[in-house]
């Protein structure tokens, strides 16, 4: 007997599924990648923010901490206390500095000062810096360091074992601000140029006073992000207020 064949045969995809298949995991491809991307830009995004907020936040705080123990003058750049820095360190600070905090502590023999520098001022020097954009400013420090302990400061009566002014911040931004205080009592610092990314206002007991204990401190922090091209921008201020009478 012979064997009956069934005419039907098994057959693959036409070429018309194959194309819209392909499309679809295409499609779905993309559709992930996109996803991963976004989420790695979002990553990169939040360390970076993170980051720029904690060195903001720690900054603020050691400045308010070394407020708290000073009377603040109200005309940094012309202070007659600038005479106690030693000369070789005062002549060093650049002409483009603009001082910011002229701190009067009552245990130390000379004030603390806190300037700024243009990023691309020759007078920085740190390799380290070189990573930021050369459009951010540079906050200097000069003052004693803080002992072993942390609560007392170093060589308090001798400026000059103090060494250089110390780059603490790096990542200010130098965007302009048209700003002004809350009201003709208190003073813009710097008192000249352009408030950028760190400044201050402090409350005048008179119009002519030449120290206050309490100010209002503002710091705007921009990190240049290459893999996400674009700026983060953190900003934060906070009202300090000196145990230090002024009378």
């Amino acid at each position: 007997m012979k064997k009956k064949f069934n005419s039907k045969t098994t057959t693959g995809f036409t070429l018309v599924e194959l194309l819209i298949g392909s499309v679809l995991t295409f499609g779905l491809i993309s559709l992930m990648g996109m996803t991963l991307g976004q989420i790695t830009k979002d990553s990169i995004k939040s360390e970076l923010q993170v980051q720029i907020e904690q060195d903001s936040d720690f900054l603020v705080e050691f400045i308010a901490n070394e407020i708290k123990t000073s009377l603040v003058s109200t005309q940094p750049a012309t202070d007659s206390e600038l005479s106690k820095i030693p000369s070789f360190i005062f002549s060093s600070i650049p002409s483009d500095a603009k001082y910011i905090l002229l701190l009067k502590n009552q245990e130390l023999a000379a004030p603390i000062i806190y300037f700024t520098v243009p990023r691309n001022s020759p007078y920085v020097t740190q390799t380290w810096l070189a990573k930021v954009s050369s459009s951010n400013i540079v906050l200097y420090r000069w003052g004693p360091s803080l002992d072993s302990s942390g609560d007392k400061y170093s060589s308090p009566n001798n400026p000059a074992a103090w060494g250089n002014p110390v780059p603490i911040a790096d990542w200010l931004s130098a965007d302009s601000n048209t700003t002004t205080c809350l009201d003709n009592s208190w003073k813009l610092i710097p008192n000249t140029g352009a408030a950028e990314g760190f400044y201050v206002c402090v409350k005048l007991t008179t119009q002519d006073a030449k120290e206050a204990n309490l100010l209002r401190l503002y710091l705007t922090g921009k990190v240049r992000s290459e893999r996400l091209s674009r700026d983060l921008i953190y900003k934060k201020n906070t009202q300090v207020y000196s145990r230090i009478s002024n009378n």
